[in-house]
């Protein structure tokens, strides 16, 4: 019998072959050493990892800047109250006419008229004249008020003795005391300032001068009574004194704060 003949295999594998194997065992191989250089992890803390947190994250609560807000509501303060002084401000310039003087029994004649006049100047303008008359009689008696010519009349009785030369002129009985009623009422101030403050040229600074003078008067010094041996004469000497300064010191206040009533309302009339 004819021997079968076995098929003869190569060992050595085909080229498409070895390099397949080759590919593979690389692949396997780089996995290995992979696997040796690669720490391990803990398992806590993987598993920490794989698991959701369900703990809730606090918000930040948003900061409020309270310096900047006080600080805004302090200026809007400051800025409503400098427009409320300024409103009261520019309504305590307006003059106001005051009662009609007709209907003041105390007030003389000329006096009534005056304050007329200079009420019809601030209300109805169009019909106001002007009155060389009224406009005198104004500025001789704007220094006078109801006080004030008490106290006249209590200077006028008294023994000016005590007062220096220098002062006597600004004191009555040597400044001459105005008809009875022949005076500006306080309520008629602001108006009778008014008219006043329209006046122009020499006869406005003249006023203004003697309106400063007033405001300015310091008061009045005293002589020192003279030595007597009898002490009764002392002491009237020294009680008439007292009272004269007491007439006199009352009599500067008042005309201060007159003439110093005036210089406001005219200086703030001007400036508007």
């Amino acid at each position: 019998m004819a021997k079968r003949l076995r098929k003869r295999t190569s060992k050595k594998a085909r080229p498409s072959e070895a390099k397949e194997l080759d590919d593979h065992c690389g692949k396997e191989h780089g996995k290995e050493q992979m696997a040796e250089f690669q720490p391990e992890m803990p398992k806590e803390s993987s598993a920490q990892a794989s698991e959701p947190s369900h703990e809730p994250q606090q918000e930040a609560e948003p900061q409020h800047d309270t310096t900047s807000q006080d600080t805004r509501i302090h200026e809007s303060t400051d800025a409503s109250k400098k427009r409320k002084r300024s409103r009261k401000r520019k309504r305590s310039n307006v003059p106001h006419p005051g009662p009609d003087p007709e209907g003041m029994e105390e007030l003389s004649e000329p006096a009534k008229k005056a304050i007329a006049y200079t009420q019809q100047y601030l209300c109805d303008k169009e019909a106001w004249k002007f009155s060389k008359q009224r406009q005198n009689w104004l500025l001789r008696h704007m220094m006078w008020s109801p006080q004030l010519y008490e106290l006249g009349q209590a200077l006028s009785g008294a023994s000016q003795a005590q007062v220096e030369e220098s002062r006597r002129p600004l004191l009555p009985p040597t400044l001459p005391l105005p008809d009875a009623g022949s005076w500006i009422p306080e309520e008629h101030v602001s108006v009778v300032a008014a008219y006043l403050a329209s006046i122009m040229g020499l006869a406005k600074q003249r006023m203004i001068e003697s309106l400063q003078a007033a405001a300015q008067a310091s008061a009045a010094a005293l002589k020192v009574a003279p030595a007597a041996e009898d002490d009764q004469e002392v002491s009237k000497a020294q009680e008439a004194a007292s009272r004269i300064s007491s007439l006199v010191a009352s009599w500067d206040e008042l005309r201060k704060a007159r003439a110093t009533q005036l210089l406001d309302w005219i200086q703030a009339l001007d400036q508007d």
